[in-house]
């Protein structure tokens, strides 16, 4: 009895060239899509914890009965409950602008004048020491409430740190992480404006493409 010959069954070189270059098609077109996914959702996780944050403050004031103040924390410092930090230490490359992303300090600061500083000595208690923000996230504040700005016992902002405006933050996206000047919103990653309105009430809200990301160039207006 004869064998019958055994058949393989594969791909030729052909066809496997064929889907490499499919296959390299739909990766130039998926990775840029997935970048920006997730820069986006990198930029609205920290949007969500800022404005957390912020509710956090605002709710300790209304809870404690005393004001409660959040600011931007000292760069390279490391700041504990029993010992005295400056807010707001310009960060190298910042001229002195109100960044928030470095990290944020929230304490009782019902004895303290201006400035606002957190310090134990005048019964200060730190209530969080909030992290940096992810590395290409650039947060901004304007005008009002530059470097700390509080909220009252019943709950409004205290208008001795922000006047009669209110207090605005910018959250972009950055292309370098060792830049900190300020940038624009793009159609790929929509930067966010939170503004907390003279009520202690914060809101946030996703930029147009091409808006700047510099806190400075926002209605301080009251609300």
């Amino acid at each position: 009895m004869s064998e019958k010959p055994v058949k393989y069954s594969g791909f030729t070189l052909i066809e496997l060239i064929m889907a490499l270059v499919v296959a390299g098609i739909l990766m130039v077109w998926a990775v840029p899509s997935l970048t920006g996914y997730i820069d986006r959702t990198t930029l609205t996780s920290a949007t969500n914890d800022w404005v957390g944050a912020i509710n956090l403050a605002r709710s300790e004031a209304i809870k404690r009965g005393q004001r409660v103040t959040i600011c931007r924390r000292p760069v390279n410092m490391f700041c504990r409950g029993d010992i005295a930090c400056q807010c707001g230490v310009s960060i190298p490359g910042d001229s002195g602008v109100a960044n928030y992303h470095p990290g944020y300090l929230i304490f009782t600061s019902q004895g303290n004048a201006q400035p606002l500083n957190f310090d134990p000595g005048l019964g200060n208690v730190l209530i969080k020491s909030g992290s940096a923000m992810p590395a290409k996230v650039r947060a901004q504040g304007n005008g009002f409430g530059n470097n700390a700005f509080s909220f009252m016992p019943d709950g409004t902002l205290d208008p001795n740190d922000v006047g009669a405006g209110t207090a605005s933050h910018v959250i972009c996206f950055k292309s370098d992480a060792s830049d900190d000047s300020t940038a624009q919103s793009t159609g790929r990653v929509p930067g966010r404006l939170v503004t907390i309105a003279a009520s202690g009430r914060p809101r946030a809200a996703p930029l147009t493409a091409g808006a700047s990301c510099d806190g400075n160039n926002y209605d301080s207006a009251s609300g």
